[in-house]
């Protein structure tokens, strides 16, 4: 086998990628999404524009150089090159004189290149202890923010390097629902105090528990929505006659003042008609005139009441339709509230370290007590309010009941609740 051609350290060549073994990668995996994604903007390009790190090497046949950082990168071009890209990769070569360097090279470009996942920082710890690496080491490369005010950069701490090594000792299974963020950390240190052989049972039951919730969650958050939709109209319908009202007002006030109008007329009718007037002739005019201008003045008062009860009508069926609004709004707001917060977004989110408990305490793998959440306190309180139970438990139930959905504030609860048990 001819000698492999020297690269002088540090140089920039264009290397076929197949030439390259990817092995000892500090991380947990590579996720398909961001390799799909990254081929994709390298599609684009028509290129890789930043070289990745290599060394050279001899051991297996047919490979030249051994990847040191850019595990993304190299298989995104072999996915295009699957496909007939036909491209080749910038490298810079670069020899690590040691295997705790080639280590540290690895980590420190993916610490800066993106958030690691708990399992990238498992797999990266273990791989730096079984290299040698102390301890106090491994901290000092996993430093962070802490302190008193969170501004000095500390080295992590023994319990977070103890923690996240702990996630090995879970199932393959587990430990990829950690790496793609469906398990948080929280959950997953709650998950290593089950016993081994109940583990998958524990996570099989919070993770049906979690959607179960979820798509409560889901329902609740239609309902909500649909309710303030409702509101919307509503609230429409409420402006549309607070508009009639405002008009019948108007149609008021110019009926008093076309009262007021022939009020006068009339009276003025009425004194000449009292009057000394010349002849019989003009006392018939006078009286007529009167009789005439008292008709008038009756039809407008006649008028008047009509446009003050059309305007009491409405401003009754206004007020009732105000009262209603902001009685269903009061009740909307305590739902609201009560809700779970970002109920329609949390779809999909990880299972939670209460979750796991929880789920834990269900399978009898726990003896721990969980508290219900917002949700679980409602279900428990709706029971207690079901006809046909002890009258005083039902009376309690639908005391909370009507204090959860803000009908009523905590002091008449308690005086509620007092007046109950007494």
């Amino acid at each position: 086998m001819a000698k492999q051609k020297e690269v002088p350290n540090g140089e920039l060549v264009r290397l076929d990628p197949t030439s390259i073994l990817a092995d000892n990668n500090t991380r947990y995996g590579l996720k398909q999404s961001r390799v799909d994604s990254l081929a994709k903007s390298i599609l684009d390009r028509g290129e890789v524009l930043e070289p990745v790190e290599v060394e050279p090497y001899q051991g297996q046949e047919g490979f030249k150089y051994r990847l040191t950082t850019g595990f993304y990168r190299l298989a995104a071009v072999l996915s295009l090159n699957a496909t007939g890209a036909g491209l080749q990769i910038p490298a810079i070569v670069r020899s690590t004189p040691t295997p705790q360097e080639r280590l540290r090279r690895q980590l420190a470009e993916n610490m800066e290149r993106e958030n690691q996942s708990p399992m990238d920082q498992a797999v990266a710890i273990k791989s730096l202890l079984d290299n040698g690496l102390s301890k106090m080491e491994v901290r000092e490369i996993f430093s962070r923010p802490g302190g008193r005010k969170g501004n000095a950069v500390q080295p992590a701490s023994n319990s977070f390097i103890n923690m996240t090594l702990s996630f090995l000792d879970l199932p393959k299974a587990v430990q990829t629902k950690i790496h793609e963020g469906k398990v948080g950390v929280a959950a997953a240190y709650e998950l290593t105090k089950v016993a081994p052989e109940k583990r998958a049972a524990v996570l099989e039951r919070a993770e049906a528990e979690r959607q179960k919730s979820l798509e409560q969650e889901e329902k609740d958050e239609e309902k909500l929505l649909a309710q303030e939709k409702r509101q919307a109209t509503e609230k429409a319908a409420r402006d549309k006659i607070l508009g009639e009202v405002q008009a019948a007002e108007k149609k008021v006030t110019d009926a008093k003042a076309l009262l007021d109008e022939k009020t006068v007329a009339a009276g003025r009718a009425y004194d000449l008609s009292k009057s000394k007037l010349p002849d019989a002739k003009a006392k018939k005019e006078a009286a007529s005139t009167f009789k005439k201008a008292e008709q008038d003045r009756q039809v407008a008062e006649a008028d008047l009441l009509a446009a003050q009860k059309e305007h009491d009508e409405l401003r009754e069926r206004f007020e009732k339709r105000e009262a209603l609004i902001a009685e269903k709004a009061a009740k909307l707001k305590a739902a609201r509230a009560g809700a779970p917060a970002g109920a329609a977004a949390s779809k999909g989110g990880a299972v939670g370290s209460a979750d796991i408990q929880k789920a834990a305490v269900q399978e009898g793998a726990s003896t721990q007590y969980v508290p219900l959440n917002a949700q679980e306190m409602r279900k428990v309180v709706s029971e207690l309010a079901l006809p046909g139970g002890d009258a005083k438990v039902v009376s309690i139930g639908e005391a909370f009941k009507r204090c959860f959905a803000g009908e009523t504030t905590d002091k008449e609860l308690y005086r509620a609740l007092v007046k109950i048990v007494a």
